[in-house]
């Protein structure tokens, strides 16, 4: 059983941070890319009942500052999931599980 299926049959609400990253991107097209992560996400959210999105982290430069403050609120506890669009398991130092929306479109 995949984790979205675990949260499911769980039937309790689970907190999940967004984060997209605009890095390789274009700037010209960097909001387009985000505003369509987005749309992703929140289809995908709207899917199940049981996740609510609690924060967002945008990282619009390399600077990887919003990667840094996700990593400190995880610490805390604040969301027990990530919801993103693409692969970012090359980014280290975070302890919760990691959704790629892009993944289950793709499977359904």
């Amino acid at each position: 059983m995949d984790l979205l299926e675990q949260f499911r049959k769980s039937c309790v609400l689970v907190a999940a941070a967004v984060y997209i990253s605009t890095e390789n991107i274009n700037i010209d097209d960097a909001e387009r890319v985000i505003a369509a992560h987005l749309e992703k996400i929140f289809e995908f959210k709207y899917s199940t009942d049981n996740i609510v999105i609690v924060e967002s982290y945008v990282d619009r430069d390399d600077s990887m500052a919003e990667w840094n403050r996700l990593i400190e609120d995880a610490m805390t506890g604040r969301y027990r999931v990530v919801l993103t669009c693409g692969d970012i398991s090359e980014r280290f130092g975070l302890d919760v599980p990691i959704i790629d929306v892009l993944e289950y479109e793709s499977s359904n």
